[in-house]
């Protein structure tokens, strides 16, 4: 079964793991990883589709609500932003 990728401005809560406590805000996916604004932090992170559906099926991630248009368009200029001052 294929893996339906969650609509841009999806944000989800980490529950356990190394980044337990932070929010992943889904900003873009390529083939085979979604690339995230983490908040607190405001830093980019690559997880690929596998991890994510892994950590969505284990409880490791969870849908917290898909974020108004305007605040997914600032927090994907800070993505952009970052990607390019690396």
């Amino acid at each position: 079964m294929l893996f339906k990728v969650p609509k841009k401005g999806t944000a989800f809560g980490v529950l356990e793991g190394d980044h337990k406590g932070k929010m992943f805000v889904m900003i873009e996916s390529s083939f085979s990883q979604c690339h995230f604004l983490t908040i607190p932090e405001i830093k980019n992170q690559t997880v690929s589709k596998f991890d994510l559906k892994r950590g969505l099926k284990n409880g490791i991630l969870e849908k917290v609500e898909i974020l108004p248009k305007d605040l997914y368009v600032f927090l994907k200029e800070q993505f952009l932003f970052n990607k390019k001052h690396k």
